[in-house]
């Protein structure tokens, strides 16, 4: 067996029996109650380059870190004067400086969706059978809110890593070149 492919076994030797027991708790815990949120909420705004706006699901992010206690100067919303759409955003989490900062990167922006393609709404988050359907729930979507949830946990748990956490949710990765 591959380290990979232990690895792996140990993950799910771990993980498969905490999905049991809280597929037998009616009650999430707060963490994942929390994650589907932001998800939700990232899949529920439109964010393709026709008619969409990453700048309001930058911002959306943004409310949520805020509330949860990053300081302003720990955000930086970057909208270019000539793309009012196409917001990004970068949040730090200050460590100690023992270790050199890491940077977390995820997409906001979502390939174009027309309605009449899908058999469900693109941009409602719906779950059926243990699988999510909607715009983003596998690309990119669902990152950018585990990056989210767990910056906000850290911050409740007054975490100082050894390094600072730098997040950066950005726009246009979906686009496609014009020739």
């Amino acid at each position: 067996m591959t380290r990979a492919w232990s690895t792996l076994a140990v993950a799910l030797a771990i993980l498969i029996p905490r999905a049991e027991a809280l597929a037998a708790d009616a009650t999430p815990p707060r963490e994942l109650r929390r994650f589907h949120e932001i998800f939700k909420e990232l899949v529920e705004t439109n964010t393709t380059n026709s008619s969409g706006s990453c700048t309001v699901a930058a911002e959306a992010m943004a409310r949520r870190l805020k509330q949860a206690g990053y300081a302003d100067g720990d955000m930086q919303l970057i909208v270019p004067p000539d793309a009012p759409t196409k917001g990004n955003l970068v949040v730090r989490l200050k460590g100690n400086g023992e270790k050199r900062p890491l940077l977390l990167v995820a997409h906001l922006d979502v390939v174009e969706a027309k309605r009449e393609d899908w058999v469900r709404d693109p941009f409602k988050l719906i779950e059926e059978n243990g699988v999510y359907y909607g715009r983003g729930t596998s690309d990119d979507k669902s990152q950018v809110a585990t990056h989210v949830s767990n910056l906000i946990r850290y911050k409740e748990e007054k975490l100082v890593p050894k390094r600072d956490i730098i997040m950066a949710l950005t726009c246009d990765e979906e686009i496609i070149p014009s020739k």
